[in-house]
């Protein structure tokens, strides 16, 4: 970093593209580097918010690439690291003018041989730049959606190792000594619930904390989720200390001493009836608005739940904001930065709850040019307790991921944040048990 607004970047010598019957061999130089990001800034291209804050970038030479960016930008370097920031060839975005049908010609560990709906193989690159990965010859990737072909694929080992849901997976590892597991938190996926602060009653901050005080979001976490879920405030942080402690997040639910203590000062608007809009994401959706709906009844309120397809729920949930209260999935999100700026701060373009606070707001300006990680990390934590103090958008049941192989497949260590893979090229295979 030559300041805080621009990077000198330095390429590794040696990496070349996949060798390939379209094109001639050769090395990856900065103007691969520079073409990417100047193709990632169009706003047209999928995964473009990954160089939001990217003003320009130049070749300084055949290995040297000067980014200057717009601000101080926080997360410059997990951008340039997502998976999605893809360094493209040229040559290959110049055959159809995009790489919607190929060629698929990269620098990676892995070079794709064949590719559908349903499967796909990658082979081990001989010339890649680590010489001692990818440990595999090859991966076929299969996309099962049915949960329960996936399991009897594993079982009758026609796949090495799958995702599975919790029930699977604990049936699994009981019935077969030889399969091992491991799981992940992730604070950005899950069940989401909102309060749009704009609409009548639930204008009111009191009204909101007494709702949240009165429901027992963990109660659900054990009987839907078998435990494997957490609450947070929905940020998509990857450490997990730099996420609002269970003990504090807690805290702010099931709370009946502090719902008694507010109820003195304050009385909820009895007979009022609230709906909760719900996707159809899942029944565990629609069992969590009718605990929702348990709670918002116990304070004299009444509350009805609609019911809407997921396409509805997307139209007019999450981009016009038509609720008063909504249970369901969240929308994509790629980092904490894009997601405060897009959902949290008062003039965020998809801010539906309508909640609106200086404090929040500064919060997050302040934590997206603070390069110290110490200090950041700080600064995320007050901005998740600021969004529960708002008590308007939460998570009360952000998802566990599970995965689950056989004892043969040795260093399983994943780590899918920011679409990330390359734990991948570790994986060898010992003798079949």
């Amino acid at each position: 970093m030559d300041s805080d607004g621009t990077l000198t970047v330095k390429l590794r010598s040696g990496v070349s593209w996949h060798a390939s019957e379209l094109m001639n061999d050769r090395t990856l130089d900065s103007s691969d580097v520079v073409f990417s990001i100047d193709r990632l800034r169009d706003p047209k291209i999928p995964n473009s918010h990954l160089a939001n804050t990217i003003a320009d970038a130049t070749a300084l030479s055949s290995d040297t690439v000067r980014i200057d960016l717009t601000i101080p930008d926080a997360e410059i370097f997990d951008k340039l690291a997502d998976a999605r920031f893809a360094i493209v060839r040229h040559e290959a975005v110049s055959v159809d003018g995009d790489l919607l049908q190929g060629p698929t010609i990269g620098t990676g560990p892995w070079m794709l041989e064949s590719f559908d709906r349903g499967r796909s193989r990658l082979n081990a690159n001989p010339d890649y730049f680590i010489p001692e990965l990818p440990l595999l010859d090859g991966l076929d990737i299969a996309v099962i959606e049915d949960p329960q072909v996936r399991v009897t694929a594993l079982r009758t080992r026609k796949l090495d190792m799958i995702q599975p849901s919790v029930d699977d997976m604990t049936e699994a590892l009981g019935r077969f000594d030889t399969l091992r597991w491991s799981r992940s938190h992730d604070a950005s996926a899950g069940i989401e619930v909102a309060f749009n602060t704009t609409r009548g009653v639930l204008a009111s901050h009191e009204l909101r904390t007494a709702i949240i005080k009165s429901w027992d979001p963990n109660a659900l976490i054990d009987s839907l989720h078998q435990g494997q879920a957490f609450l947070s405030a929905g940020l998509p942080i990857n450490d997990p200390s730099w996420l609002l402690p269970s003990s504090e997040i807690d805290a702010y639910f099931n709370d009946r001493a502090g719902l008694l203590e507010l109820l003195d000062e304050f009385s909820p608007p009895r007979g009022t009836i609230l709906t909760i809009r719900t996707g159809e994401f899942g029944d565990e959706y629609i069992e969590t608005a009718r605990s929702l709906g348990v709670a918002i009844r116990s304070l004299g309120l009444l509350a009805t739940i609609e019911r809407v397809s997921t396409r509805v729920f997307g139209e007019d949930v999450w981009s016009f904001g038509d609720y008063e209260i909504y249970v369901g999935a969240p929308p994509p999100q790629s980092s904490a930065t894009s997601m405060l700026f897009a959902v949290h701060h008062s003039q965020a373009p998809w801010n539906t709850t309508g909640y609106t606070s200086e404090v929040l707001n500064t919060l997050i300006e302040r934590q997206a040019v603070e390069l110290d990680p110490i200090i950041r990390r700080e600064l995320m934590l007050e901005v998740q307790r600021e969004i529960m103090r708002g008590a308007h958008i939460f998570r009360p049941a952000s998802k566990v991921s599970h995965w689950l192989w056989w004892s043969h497949l040795q260093n399983v260590a994943p780590n899918t944040h920011r679409a990330d893979s390359f734990w991948l090229t570790r994986l060898w295979m010992g003798d079949l048990p």
